[in-house]
């Protein structure tokens, strides 16, 4: 499937996997999850770094499990997988501690096609169990095909659920692969976002999934978005990075008035790069 295998992209061979049998146990209730596990070759057992154990469940939009999702459990160096279960949960025994990004593919073939899906986790405590709780699976927008905009000009672009975009189409590096998918958007629900994501001393107020995911601009993509906060409240925008979850250096924006409601709207010269999962916080 194109758009899981562009989603994961750091896989290794799987003769590198022969030593994931030599496993040794993970303490603070991980042991339990280690017993039922079923044997997965693909998922790297690194046991010269201390490490900790990652589970969760994949879920779509409704909160029914999607069993036979493929999950990654990727950082900035390598990104091991898994299958979740005919309840969709999912196991990682053993990882390196490190930040990063546990996800879902987008899939494009799918009516309506899914966005990614997922949850950033940064791994610093050795032997414990980190729940990331459920990846809910984004069912994406319509959106607009990058085609049919004048590729030269600096434009506004409603690409979903009332989110808008001021990008150049040739500015964009669209993913191999993805050249024909639309540019779209999916407001994420207050509950569905994921409990690892945090800003200190901040509150995420919005989130967007986006697809193609990782689709990278040039020039800062400046953003509107509808919001529920009073106008001339100061908000920051932020991008997830699709390597290791982490988040962008925050653009500067503020909410204004946008007819019957309010929107969230970036500076001047100010925007996100990349196109992943948009976080707005205040």
């Amino acid at each position: 499937m194109r758009a899981r295998s562009r989603a994961l992209p750091l896989l290794l061979p799987p003769l590198l996997f022969a030593c994931s049998n030599a496993v040794s146990p993970v303490a603070d209730g991980a042991a339990s999850d280690l017993a039922t596990a079923p044997p997965d070759l693909r998922v790297l057992h690194d046991l010269s770094y201390p490490s900790a154990a990652v589970k969760g469940v994949v879920l779509d939009e409704s909160g029914a499990p999607l069993p036979g999702a493929v999950v990654g459990a990727c950082s900035a160096t390598y990104c091991p997988i898994v299958d979740d279960g005919s309840d969709g949960s999912f196991l990682f025994p053993m990882l390196k501690l490190e930040p990063r990004i546990i996800k879902v593919g987008e899939d494009a073939t799918k009516s309506p096609p899914w966005g990614e899906a997922l949850a950033p986790v940064d791994l610093t405590t050795a032997n414990v169990t980190v729940d990331v709780g459920a990846l809910y699976v984004p069912h994406m927008t319509a959106g607009v095909m990058l085609s049919s905009l004048p590729k030269d000009t600096v434009q506004s672009v409603m690409v979903g659920d009332g989110l808008a975009l001021t990008l150049r189409p040739a500015d964009l590096q669209i993913p191999v692969g993805a050249e024909k998918e639309p540019l779209a958007a999916r407001a994420v629900p207050s509950a569905h976002f994921p409990s690892t994501l945090a800003i200190a001393g901040e509150q995420v107020v919005a989130i967007w999934a986006l697809m193609p995911f990782g689709t990278q601009g040039a020039q800062p993509i400046g953003v509107r978005a509808p919001v529920s906060l009073p106008v001339g409240t100061a908000v920051r925008f932020r991008s997830v990075s699709e390597l290791d979850g982490t988040l962008s250096p925050p653009a500067t924006g503020q909410v204004v008035a946008d007819g019957a409601g309010a929107a969230a709207v970036t500076d001047a010269n100010q925007g996100v790069t990349d196109l992943t999962w948009l976080v707005i916080s205040k």
